[in-house]
Formats: C-alpha cells, sequence, structure tokens
C-alpha cells in the first residue's frame, strides 16, 4: 500500500469496550489506521500474583489478532489516554510507531509510517473542556514535522463549518492557525 492509500477512520468511542470490539472486527477489511479519542482503558483479566490471591489487574484496550494497538501508558497521576490508535497488521512493513519523541501527551498522538525510506506522521488529538491540546500544539507547532494527517474530536463548534454555531471560540482560530501552521 502506499501512503495515499491509507484508509483511516476515527470516531470518539465514549469509554464503551464492546463498542471498541465491534468496530475492530468490521473495519477489519477495509480500513488501515483507526484514531480513537475517548478510547476504553479499563481491566482486561487478573494475572497471577505472588502478593494477592485475587492476582493482580491487568489494564488497557481491547485486543484484536488484525490490529496492532498503539498507546501512551499514563503517566503517574493520569487516569488514562484520551487518544489511541489501531494499526492494521497489513501495514507492518510501513513500520508503524508512536512518536512520545515528538509529543508526549495524553490528548495528542503522533503515529509514523515508513514508505521508501520516508517517514509520514499522522496525528490523533483529542481537545477537552480546557483546550489543553490544542494550545500545546499551537506553542509547539514549530517543533512538529510536516504532518500527512490531522484528526480527532476538537470539541469545537465554529461558525467557520457550522453554519448554525453562535459564535468562532478562540480554539476554532488556534485550530484553523494550526492547521495551516502545520500546511494541512
Amino acid at each position: 500500500r502506499t501512503i495515499s492509500g491509507v484508509r483511516i477512520y476515527l470516531q470518539n468511542i465514549c469509554k464503551n469496550n464492546f463498542s471498541t470490539s465491534v468496530l475492530l472486527e468490521q473495519l477489519k477489511d477495509s480500513i488501515d489506521i483507526i484514531f480513537l479519542q475517548e478510547p476504553p482503558w479499563s481491566r482486561i483479566r487478573s494475572a497471577p500474583s505472588m502478593v494477592s490471591l485475587e492476582g493482580d489487574d491487568i489494564i488497557g484496550a481491547p485486543k484484536h489478532p488484525d490490529w496492532v494497538c498503539m498507546v501512551r501508558l499514563p503517566h503517574l497521576g493520569e487516569q488514562h489516554p484520551r487518544v489511541m490508535a489501531y494499526v492494521h497488521s497489513q501495514l507492518s512493513l510501513m513500520r508503524p510507531a508512536i512518536r512520545p519523541d515528538l509529543v508526549d501527551h495524553c490528548d495528542i498522538q503522533i503515529v509514523s509510517l515508513y514508505s521508501k525510506g520516508e517517514a509520514f506522521y499522522f496525528m490523533n488529538v483529542y481537545l477537552d473542556a480546557q483546550h489543553t491540546a490544542i494550545d500545546l500544539l499551537s506553542r509547539e507547532v514549530d517543533h512538529f514535522p510536516a504532518l500527512t494527517y490531522m484528526g480527532g474530536d476538537f470539541n469545537t463548534q465554529s461558525t467557520d463549518w457550522d453554519p448554525g454555531a453562535a459564535t468562532r471560540p478562540r480554539s476554532a482560530k488556534l485550530l484553523l492557525e494550526l492547521a495551516s501552521d502545520l500546511g494541512l
């Protein structure tokens, strides 16, 4: 597959394990990358433990044999990631990787793919009520490589893309400036 042929699907999955599992199965033959916002992050099973008869909880996201789950593990004090990607195993020759060296934040994820010796970058964003991600991205825009794709749940209404919206909030203005600065 070529980079221009990579098929992307994104959705805010509202932390739903069942919906994620269904999505992984339904899209396995038609999509190459699934970007999720508010992904499920919960107990998968218990593992044997030397200190607890009940075992230790294994926390994570649903697994599927056709998909590689790519997620930044929560840092101390963070409850769960708010962005996650599933990359189809058919793209394994493109060496998919998450890139915390470019951005290390629970609301922003960059996935790279390599084709013909060149890296291509795909960004997944979740914008919380405080606009944390867009503020960070706007401050750090000069440190990012050119993006092939940026998508996510921006939680922002604006007259720029919704004629029924009442206003054009600061977050919408920053989002448009960011996309322009990144060449999107």
